[in-house]
């Protein structure tokens, strides 16, 4: 792991340069961490992993910004967040706080469906690790983590930013939609990789070799890039995903001769040849080891070990809706709203706001402090579970049924905030009622 830190060092020390504006090329931090991922060659393959794909991409935003004019960096929270949570290459979205994006709240909520597939896959890919062949194992749980971090998780990251006025584009602009190859490739699929070509590459390309040059020279980039991210950390299958992006090249020069597109065409072109881009090395010594350990880890769980982390996690759930409840009177505006009501039905809606709370904070301690007693199930702790699993089950219903969507307050993060709170209340409402039917069933 020593490697790993000494990138973090060389990335601080970068960063302290440009900031003291001492003259930086924009090369020399892409070189730099071109040069720490060559060095990690005896790493474990975890290790080189992260180096090739996380780490490397933190060099390239380096050295997009020193490619910049200055008025087009970031600055003061938007260069916080671009150096650090957002991985996208350009900044102009966080460079001026904006009207939050109307659409904002639906694109959460499609990203967040995806990632609750993408992750069920996953956990079911795990769990059954032991009974799938590697290949397939492999196969399949790259189709899982595509769905889950590609489509579900960057559309979630993109649409927390832009419902806080970071206008940021997205990361992947609903790639299934592509009725064409240069469509899918130039404005639907890692539009971070798109940008870091403008950025960086684009204009050097073009002024030595044309626009198709320039085309051919990105898609060769892309090749030797997904060489390091693939071939690389696996130790094998060199060649493979150059081979893909060749192919790519040759599809997409095809598809604009002959005027070809339609989604049949499109999805033939990428998923056909996609076995030599994710070879047989990438699945079977990266991605299945990963849910095979994964799944050894959850198969590894007594029934105790389990409900112990279910439940610490269940009862931490609980201060996390304080932090939401925290918000009520500013996000609802009840210095506005409660004055025009009576005085007695502004002090009972204190009043019973305050012992909700107070059940909360009790739940969330009792559930903590009694985990072991809970896990035992004798009939006090049994009856503590289903008090709070109808508790919340009831709120999931009243949040549905009686303070429905055309009562809260509009905009993107109320409807974030709507979508998460549920899923809050489901959780609790399954996880202290599954517990209660299991303890039941056991005797």
């Amino acid at each position: 792991m020593a490697i790993i830190w000494l990138a973090v060092a060389t990335l601080s020390v970068l960063h302290i340069l440009r900031w003291r504006a001492v003259p930086l090329p924009a090369w020399l931090p892409f070189i730099l961490g071109i040069l720490l991922v060559a060095a990690s060659t005896n790493q474990a393959p975890a290790v080189r992993l992260l180096l090739s794909s996380l780490v490397l991409l933190y060099f390239v935003k380096a050295s997009a910004v020193l490619a910049l004019e200055p008025p087009a960096r970031p600055a003061g929270i938007g260069a916080l967040l671009y150096h650090t949570v957002w991985p996208g290459i350009s900044a102009l979205g966080l460079i001026n706080r904006e009207v939050p994006l109307p659409d904002s709240g639906r694109r959460f909520k499609r990203g967040y469906a995806k990632f609750l597939l993408g992750l069920t896959a996953c956990a079911l890919l795990a769990w059954n690790a032991d009974r799938i062949p590697a290949t397939l194992l492999g196969g399949a749980g790259i189709a899982a983590l595509l769905l889950t971090v590609h489509l579900g998780f960057s559309d979630m990251l993109t649409s927390l930013f832009q419902c806080q006025g970071q206008n940021v584009s997205p990361l992947f602009d609903d790639p299934l939609k592509s009725r064409s190859l240069n469509e899918f490739w130039t404005r639907r699929w890692n539009l971070a990789f798109v940008q870091m070509n403008r950025i960086l590459f684009m204009r050097p390309l073009v002024k030595r070799f044309g626009i198709r040059g320039a085309v051919i020279g990105s898609f060769i980039i892309s090749g030797l890039l997904h060489e390091l991210a693939i071939s690389f950390p696996a130790g094998t299958g060199y060649g493979g995903p150059f081979a893909y992006f060749l192919i790519q090249i040759v599809l997409v020069t095809i598809e604009r001769r002959l005027k070809l597109s339609g989604p049949l065409w499109t999805w033939i072109s990428l998923l056909l040849p996609a076995p030599i881009l994710f070879h047989h090395g990438f699945r079977t010594e990266l991605v299945a080891p990963l849910f095979t350990w994964v799944g050894t880890f959850l198969h590894r769980l007594t029934y105790e070990s389990f409900w112990n982390l279910a439940f610490i996690g269940l009862g931490l759930i609980h201060f996390l809706i304080l932090a939401a409840s925290a918000q009520v009177p500013t996000r609802l505006n009840w210095k506005e709203e409660l004055p025009r009501i009576s005085s007695l039905n502004r002090k009972l809606m204190w009043t019973y706001g305050a012992f909700i709370v107070l059940c909360i904070i009790a739940f969330g301690i009792m559930t903590l402090a009694l985990r072991r007693e809970l896990i035992a199930a004798n009939p006090a702790t049994l009856w503590l579970s289903g008090f709070i699993a109808v508790f919340w089950t009831l709120r999931v219903i009243c949040d549905n049924f009686v303070l429905k969507f055309e009562d809260w307050p509009q905009g993107p993060e109320f409807e974030i905030g709507h979508v998460l709170l549920n899923t809050i209340f489901l959780t609790l409402s399954l996880g202290y009622g599954g517990f209660l039917v299991l303890s039941l069933v056991r005797g």
